[in-house]
């Protein structure tokens, strides 16, 4: 039995390490690296991903398609949060990851309000009338194009879809 837990922790700190490592752990990445990971998270969708209420008949199905797309966003700001930029350029990646928690906030308030909606036009209606998910939304999209100016700056291509 000992042998058998001892396998089970090694096993598990093993797993646990390679997880790290292929996170950069706490190091800090090279601009090259943190840009071609944020990259990758914005070509996943999963900071901008897109609500399509064509195939929604009624306040459930706008719900639900809310919900899923408000997790996905929150994965991406999982993954974001995890990059590990250079030091140069940490404050205009805590802005944006800032941003981002602020937008996925308010998101979450929506989707309490479209639950309560009464009609499926009211609930859509939230989607399109929201100040505050609008204000925070630019904050996000201003922090982005931030990044992306300091990518350029370094020479580095990136198309993060800020708009």
């Amino acid at each position: 039995m000992k042998t058998r837990l001892t396998f089970f922790l090694v096993l598990s700190l093993a797993v646990a390490g390679a997880a790290i490592a292929a996170c950069g752990g706490d190091e800090e990445l090279t601009f090259e690296q943190y840009f071609e990971g944020l990259q990758s998270i914005v070509d996943d969708g999963a900071l901008d991903p897109r609500l399509d209420t064509s195939e929604a008949n009624d306040v459930a199905d706008v719900h639900e398609l809310f919900v899923e797309l408000t997790g996905i966003f929150r994965d991406g700001l999982r993954q974001l949060d995890n990059l590990r930029p250079p030091g140069e350029i940490q404050d205009e990646h805590n802005v944006f990851v800032h941003a981002g928690f602020a937008v996925f906030d308010e998101a979450n308030g929506m989707i309490k309000k479209i639950k309560e909606s009464d009609s499926f036009e009211e609930a859509l209606g939230v989607l399109t009338g929201t100040p505050d998910y609008d204000n925070a939304q630019a904050e996000f999209s201003a922090a982005c194009a931030a990044l992306e100016a300091a990518a350029l700056e370094r020479d580095i291509q990136v198309d993060l879809d800020c708009a």
